[in-house]
């Protein structure tokens, strides 16, 4: 236990001390911290560089596996780095537009600059999981189609892409 001897008049401190568990008592406070130093910031980008690597990596490795050729694997890859690529020079688009036009596009076409934050990454985690998911159906209906066939034929990749001539 402690005490805590000031020389403010005893009245003055116990009515700001009620005011300030009032506010608290009404608005929590929560510590946000939105500011990193260099090296946590470096360290940061190398481990996500590192781990986003691994990812494709393991998705190449799975898709090898479950469809017998590396060549899926890549193209799946290739196929998320284009949806992510895309979804994300939209989102630059959009505060391009914001500040270059003085606010004129934010009011306009109701945009605000996007920052990249943990909402965000979620969104993109989510396009990564569906884009994946749905080029994985796209490559199980080209293995049905193709059957035992060999080769892959334009026509097998465009009845597969084709929803109505699948059964």
């Amino acid at each position: 236990q402690m005490t805590l001897e000031t020389s403010f008049d005893q009245q003055r401190m116990k009515s700001a001390l009620d005011v300030i568990k009032t506010q608290f008592a009404d608005e929590p406070l929560f510590d946000r911290v939105s500011n990193f130093g260099g090296q946590v910031a470096g360290e940061t980008k190398q481990l996500a560089i590192i781990a986003m690597m691994a990812s494709l990596v393991a998705i190449v490795g799975y898709i090898w596996i479950r469809f017998q050729a590396v060549t899926f694997g890549l193209a799946a890859v290739a196929a998320l780095v284009h949806d992510v690529l895309i979804v994300l020079g939209l989102v630059a688009l959009s505060g391009w537009l914001v500040e270059g036009t003085g606010g004129v596009a934010s009011q306009l076409l109701l945009l605000d600059v996007f920052k990249i934050n943990l909402p965000m990454i979620a969104a993109f985690m989510t396009l990564v999981g569906y884009s994946l998911n749905d080029t994985i159906v796209v490559f199980d209906r080209i293995r049905e189609v193709r059957g035992k066939s060999p080769e892959i034929t334009k026509e097998m990749v465009n009845t597969s892409v084709d929803r109505k001539s699948v059964v």
